[in-house]
């Protein structure tokens, strides 16, 4: 039996988990173009390196305050589809005006007002489900995984559609993905349906609640351990793509290592229920964080393409590993009532704060040293690897509040 046949399969009569599955593929859409191809069309429209990073940064930068003040409320009201649904309309009106006009000054307004909207859409869609996890309603890995199964698809086709109909391409396959969105998202279940068991009454979270949260050491060392991880991407999520094509790959090849990436990820994902039993959540980040410099180092030598096939791979382990380490870690070590807030400060903090800064520095480093910018991204690992190993030993595997 194949990994996506055990692992993937989903009974009709698994509602939730199928709506929700529906809303990851349509999610990752959106990511997929966002990562891979959207940076060539940002080039083709002659933005310069700084600029480009500009325009991934510091909307991401916002992350700590829409995110958090989102995710909150979202755990106050306990409103979580409907925010969601919010969430992915203002996204869509935002990128309507791409499109419609040219330069630096337009391109960066639409994708800040993006980013209000979007940022907060993955980090609450894995706090629903993980909710739904918790009580037994869906298993979090496998239905994550279809949202990589979307990534591959989205890499594959953008490849091919790039290089059939130029950069130009990549932006219709962004909006096309956000309408996706907001489709998928009215067919999200219910929170009733998600709490499984009828009755299912969690107490609302107060302001002291995420006061007693941000006082905790144990979280920002956490934080910080997944998120120095998550961060050694910067370079490869904005430049790879640019670069490769630079050194004479094709798109259409180029999709195809963003596509091995994935199925690694994917991988870890389908077995991740029985990795955890054997190593648990902090393990699982460590062991991304340990694999990062390695990758990061060799890729800076341009390797033959044979062998940046190989080292995709190991995108399962840097990226797969420690973002399903995290996510485990997240619902074994603080309560439920708090889960959308404990995810949206992780999302702030690791894809807002520690990112965009990753996203600031990769413009010079890429403009200066090209592929040699890698090498930086190889020695913040060994600082996450440092961070991750002072929470190993301090963690007891409980609940920390």
């Amino acid at each position: 039996m194949t990994v996506f046949h055990k692992f993937a399969a989903l009974r009709v009569s698994d509602e939730p988990a199928v709506r929700l599955s529906a809303f990851y593929v349509a999610v990752f859409l959106i990511v997929g173009t966002y990562m891979s191809f959207l940076p060539l069309w940002l080039a083709a429209k002659g933005l310069s390196a700084t600029q480009i990073s500009l325009i991934y940064a510091i909307p991401v930068l916002m992350r700590p305050v829409f995110t958090t003040v989102l995710a909150f409320f979202a755990d106050r009201s306990g409103r979580h589809v409907w925010v969601l649904k919010m969430l992915a309309l203002g996204a869509l009106l935002s990128l309507s005006i791409l499109p419609f006009g040219d330069g630096f000054a337009l391109i960066f307004v639409a994708f800040t007002l993006f980013a209000v909207f979007w940022t907060t859409v993955l980090p609450l869609t894995d706090a629903v489900t993980l909710s739904a996890s918790r009580r037994g309603a869906a298993d979090y890995g496998r239905i994550r995984l279809w949202g990589s199964l979307s990534y591959i698809a989205v890499t594959l086709a953008g490849g091919v559609a790039v290089d059939l109909f130029g950069p130009p391409a990549a932006l219709w396959l962004f909006i096309g993905s956000a309408i996706c969105v907001l489709l998928a998202a009215q067919w999200l279940p219910h929170m009733d349906a998600i709490n499984s068991e009828p009755g299912t009454d969690l107490r609302k979270i107060r302001l002291s609640d995420v006061a007693a949260l941000v006082r905790m050491p144990m979280l920002w060392l956490f934080l910080a351990a997944s998120s120095a991880v998550q961060a050694t991407h910067a370079v490869y999520y904005l430049f790879g793509t640019i670069h490769w094509t630079g050194i004479g790959i094709s798109p259409t090849v180029v999709g195809m290592l963003w596509a091995v990436g994935v199925v690694a990820e994917i991988a870890v994902f389908a077995y991740g229920r029985r990795l955890l039993q054997s190593i648990g959540p902090v393990q699982l980040i460590l062991i991304g964080g340990l694999t990062a410099p390695l990758r990061w180092t060799l890729t800076s030598f341009d390797p033959p393409l044979a062998a940046l096939f190989v080292l995709q791979l190991t995108h399962g382990l840097t990226f797969g590993g420690t973002y399903l380490g995290t996510m485990i870690f997240m619902t074994r070590a603080f309560p439920p009532h708090v889960a959308a807030t404990v995810q949206g400060l992780s999302s702030s903090f690791s894809a807002g704060v520690a990112i965009g800064s990753a996203y600031l520095a990769a413009g010079p480093l890429y403009r200066a040293f090209g592929a040699g910018a890698y090498l930086s991204m190889a020695g913040l690992a060994v600082v996450a690897v440092a961070l991750t190993l002072a929470l190993r030993r301090r963690w007891d595997g409980g609940i920390l509040c």
